[in-house]
């Protein structure tokens, strides 16, 4: 249509990557739990779960699913390391390092753009695939000969898309992490997490020491994103 666009180009491309990004069925994440879906269990590698102890103290819990997935062993408690995380993410927003590794952001976001463009592309090669067999211009085996190759030509440039770190999420932090050190208390928990999982990939807690009942760093594994 000829009107004025409601966003940028830069922002549609950035809230499809968000789309991408959001795991699809998943349930949502507790709002009382940041790091619920970044942590990982350091003894079997499933993913941990918010679960309050029986006094009501948050923690992070290793808990057996359905799929037989988790190992009902590993646990942390949420306050100490939620702290700890947060102070390392914020140091992080302050080195050299992240800075340099982000200047290609807008390099990402040129890419970002041409990956959707070829998302977008295969989907329409898919509903002309579908309306020719509609039509009965090609037959069902054609219809799925044809299908198979421009599906995974999508799947694969919907995985880089998703690959692509949210540096938006970070815009006015970077270089400047006292003003988010002095609100990170008061933002929500989703939006802590945005922060951090710009940031970091997964976290892992591995097991505990026996009779060691202090909050322990040492048992923590950053796999830091950028």
């Amino acid at each position: 249509g000829d009107w004025p666009a409601i966003i940028s180009p830069a922002q549609t491309t950035q809230l499809r990557k968000s789309f991408l990004n959001r795991p699809g069925g998943a349930p949502r994440i507790p709002r009382r739990y940041p790091l619920s879906g970044l942590t990982l269990c350091g003894r079997c590698g499933a993913k941990m779960v918010g679960k309050p102890r029986d006094d009501g103290a948050r923690r992070y819990f290793c808990a057996k699913g359905y799929d037989g997935r988790g190992c009902n062993k590993t646990t942390i408690l949420a306050e100490p390391y939620e702290q700890f995380i947060a102070e390392a993410v914020l140091f992080r927003l302050d080195t050299p390092e992240l800075q340099r590794k982000l200047i290609s952001a807008s390099a990402q976001d040129d890419q970002a753009e041409a990956l959707q463009f070829e998302i977008d592309r295969s989907q329409v090669e898919l509903d002309e695939l579908a309306l020719a067999y509609g039509e009965r211009k090609i037959t069902l085996r054609e219809w799925l000969l044809a299908r198979a190759p421009v599906e995974q030509r999508q799947s694969e440039v919907t995985i880089r898309m998703s690959r692509l770190t949210g540096a938006s999420a970070l815009e006015g932090y970077v270089g400047n992490a006292e003003h988010l050190k002095a609100q990170w208390a008061d933002l929500a928990p989703d939006r802590q997490r945005t922060i951090i999982s710009a940031l970091v990939d997964h976290l892992t807690v591995n097991p505990g020491v026996k009779g060691r009942t202090r909050f322990d760093p040492t048992r923590l594994e950053v796999a830091w994103r950028v």
